[in-house]
């Protein structure tokens, strides 16, 4: 029995802010990111709605264009991180909403609702549990989610790579899209690449650093203060930000670590040569040439490891182990070609799109899936690498099979639409919506 993607929809937000703008209001080159990085645009979340909502959207807009039985869906479990509540699920929140959309209050109360968080691989977790499920649940069904909203300190290096998006994924037995096969290849190391932690303020330090500010000085009997801040008993107020602590390039670096571990265990279990097994490559895409720049490597070994160098050897040299020779390859006309066959689509939706964090990966599949449709080439029967990675750190390498309805999904059918409707922000508004997200 195939188990997979039944059907996929993707919320876009309605605004964007182009990366050339952030360039000229960063003082930085613009062909660096545009050429560079393939970054051409960030969609941007108005500051009162948040990641709920956006889950709440894809999965309504997941119920207008499906018909789905609430009584025979059994789990809905999202992943995230740009978590609303520390305890309450953020699926929750967006299924509420969702059912007072569709005027059906408790048609979600035979399912399991869960949260998962593992930075940007959360949303390929919550996929592969719901494939499980349906798979030891005959004639079941089950939704995975993903929100997420990536934003950075103003004037830091991920500041061009922001983003927001949320996906909602239909998995049944016989699905119309993606068949979705084992084996999964994971690799996890616990280290300290990207972080969004718990931050402790001292009360005291916070008034006196303002009234430092105003050049006043703090004598007040604090036991009278008519304010349930400041005369509460605690001494300290903690708080998350949604803007990350990270480390650029030891992040690249466990990014590709995890990756080959994840791909090494894959190969083994389903006996095969990546390069050659998979026809198509969706990678997680911070920045939309992350995937090529990352995957080079990747690629180099497994031509190595199966004595295919001569074509490569041929345009750029012998073969030497070195950081020369490395950018060569990442460079050469064969690596083009073999990005330009595998990856179409992925980048340009990820260039357009910005870091979706859990959903980018998804965003990559559509992007290629977008692609295809308006190419005119057939996917039917193709397969599908998944190469999933989440700081932390984990990687995982799955694959899936086309289906003969792939080309059908109006996500994928619209995608090129829906990004050239969105409207363009000022880089004042930029930074009013920017300052005003916690």
């Amino acid at each position: 029995m195939k188990i997979g993607i039944d059907a996929i929809s993707l919320f876009i937000p309605a605004h964007h802010f182009p990366v050339r703008s952030l360039a000229t209001l960063r003082d930085l080159d613009p062909a660096k990111l545009e050429k560079g990085l393939g970054l051409r645009s960030m969609s941007m979340l108005e500051p009162q709605s948040d990641a709920r909502d956006m889950a709440a959207q894809a999965l309504l807009q997941l119920f207008e264009e499906n018909s789905i039985d609430t009584q025979s869906l059994g789990r809905v479990y999202l992943g995230s991180e740009s978590h609303h509540d520390g305890a309450k699920p953020t699926a929750s929140y967006a299924l509420s909403q969702v059912e007072n959309a569709l005027g059906k209050p408790g048609c979600f109360n035979p399912c399991d609702v869960v949260d998962l968080t593992f930075a940007c691989i959360a949303g390929v977790d919550a996929l592969l549990t719901c494939i499980d499920y349906v798979r030891l649940n005959p004639g079941k069904t089950a939704i995975a989610l993903a929100t997420d909203i990536a934003l950075y300190e103003e004037g830091s290096a991920g500041e061009y790579t922001q983003g927001a998006a949320a996906v909602a994924l239909l998995i049944s037995e016989n699905p119309r899209l993606l068949s979705v096969e084992a084996p999964v290849g994971v690799g996890y190391a616990g280290v300290e690449d990207f972080h969004k932690p718990l931050q402790v303020f001292d009360k005291r330090e916070i008034a006196q650093d303002l009234l430092n500010s105003l050049g006043l000085d703090m004598k007040a009997d604090w036991s009278k203060a008519q304010s349930s801040f400041w005369n509460n008993p605690k001494s300290t107020v903690a708080t998350h930000r949604i803007e990350p602590t990270f480390d650029g390039p030891y992040s690249n670096e466990c990014y590709t670590q995890r990756l080959g571990e994840a791909l090494a265990r894959f190969e083994v279990a389903a006996e095969c040569q990546w390069v050659q097994h998979f026809d198509k490559l969706a990678f997680h895409l911070p920045y939309a040439y992350q995937g090529r720049r990352m995957g080079s490597q990747l690629w180099v070994n497994s031509l190595l490891h199966s004595g295919s160098l001569t074509e490569l050897e041929a345009e750029i040299g012998p073969y030497i182990e070195d950081a020369d020779w490395m950018k060569k390859a990442s460079k050469s006309e064969l690596y083009k070609a073999f990005v330009s066959s595998r990856m179409k689509g992925a980048e340009r939706a990820s260039g357009e799109m910005g870091n979706g964090y859990t959903t980018s990966i998804f965003i990559a599949l559509l992007g290629i899936m977008a692609q295809a449709i308006e190419e005119g080439e057939s996917l039917d029967s193709k397969t599908q690498g998944f190469f999933a990675y989440g700081s932390g750190s984990k990687g995982k390498v799955f694959q899936g099979t086309y289906q003969s309805q792939w080309a059908e999904c109006p996500s994928a059918k619209n995608l090129w639409e829906k990004l050239s409707s969105r409207t363009q922000l000022d880089p004042d508004t930029y930074l009013d919506w920017h300052r005003q997200r916690y």
